[in-house]
Parts: C-alpha cells; structure tokens; sequence
C-alpha cells in the first residue's frame, strides 16, 4: 500500500524502479518461496548441489575468513550444532566467500567448523552469494525439507545463547 501511495504522489521519482527491484527480491526471499538453486565445489573439489540436500532441513550460512562478525558466530554455532548431533537430517551447510582456497581452508581447520564446506566466487556471474542477496555477511537462510524457505536471515547463534536459533530449527525439523 506504501508503495502504491508514493507512486501516486510521485509518479516520476527515479527511486521507483529500485523500490519495485526491492519489492521482487522480497517475493523471491519469502517463506514458503522455493530456495533457489546453486551448484558449488566442496572441500573435496565435489560438485555440490542444494538440490542434494532435499527432503533435510539446511541451515545455509555464508561467510568468510576475513569477517571478524562470521568468525565470532563460529563457537556459538558450535552449540546449536551440539544440540542436533543425532539429527542426520539437519544439515550445516556452509558457503564461503574466500578468494583465496588456502585462507577458507585455513579458517575451517583453525575455528573447527563442523559441517559441509563449499567456497562461491562472487565475481562469477552463476554466484550463489549473489543469487541469495548475500552481499552482507553473515548471511544465513534455513530451508525446509520442500526445499522452501523456513526463515530468512534467522537469529544469529550467539543470540539468546543459541536458543531462539535452536526454536526455529526445530519447528523446521
């Protein structure tokens, strides 16, 4: 209704065509929405698909080595991670946004993070951070067994000592 309403009162603004490109990113990143699709190298040089994770739920969380706010989200997530140890059907699926495949090797072995590994190249036109909107990270998303969106940008796991996190996971499972 906002948006019709400041269309009315200016009709010429040169704002309205990035309101409305906005607008469509929010119907594509919406709950329910199908998640959309990326194919990445693993730590193993396998091709991975999210594709392959369907009929799991996925917590997708993008990050790099050099983000210090990624970096200090890593041993809080090793918590919520603890709390779903037995559950084969939750998958930790991580993208990182590293030039260098030596510096997200490096990060991966030195914070510990547990779960699948896979390295984006944002300047490629097929990136997954670009296809998601991850240009700030961390960025995380959890999909849904469909292979829907169960949450957009979920609480951190150092929020709330991981419990709001651990709420949504499990509503997802």
């Amino acid at each position: 209704k906002r948006v019709k309403s400041f269309e009315h009162k200016y009709p010429s603004s040169v704002f309205l065509t990035e309101i409305n490109q906005r607008l469509i990113e929010k119907e594509t990143f919406a709950i329910g929405k199908p998640a959309l699709p990326f194919s990445l190298r693993d730590t193993a040089g396998r091709t991975v698909q999210l594709a392959d994770f369907k009929g799991k739920v996925v917590y997708l969380d993008f990050w790099a080595s050099w983000c210090g706010p990624c970096i200090a989200e890593m041993t809080p997530a090793k918590k919520i991670k603890n709390h779903f140890k037995d559950q084969a059907d939750l998958v930790f699926l991580y993208i990182s946004l590293d030039k260098k495949e030596s510096d997200w090797r490096k990060a991966i072995a030195k914070y510990q993070i547990g779960g699948t590994h896979l390295r984006d190249d944002i300047t490629a036109k097929e990136s997954a951070a670009n296809t998601y909107d991850a240009g700030c990270i961390p960025s995380s998303f959890i999909i849904g067994r469909d292979n829907t969106f169960h949450a957009i940008q979920p609480p951190a796991p150092s929020k709330t000592d991981g419990k709001d996190l651990i709420k949504i996971l499990e509503d997802a499972l």
